[in-house]
């Protein structure tokens, strides 16, 4: 398994399922996985893919605290 997640090159691996045994989930904590609810992923999303407003009281805001 671990090769197979290392072969696709990618950062970032995203596992879902409706519910772990308790002790498989200590042990994905153990090799270093995060857990997370699903509204708190939903929540991580929508900000990393949110553009930056760059017009606008917010863009000017943002231009402000630089």
């Amino acid at each position: 398994m671990v090769d197979a997640v290392k072969a696709t090159g990618r950062e970032k691996l995203i596992i879902a399922g409706l519910e772990a045994h308790d002790m498989a989930v200590r042990r994905m904590i153990q090799a270093g996985v995060v857990p997370m609810t699903w509204v708190a992923f939903a929540w991580e999303t929508q900000l990393l893919n949110t553009p930056a407003p760059t017009t606008g009281a917010r863009a000017q805001q943002r231009q402000e605290k630089r």
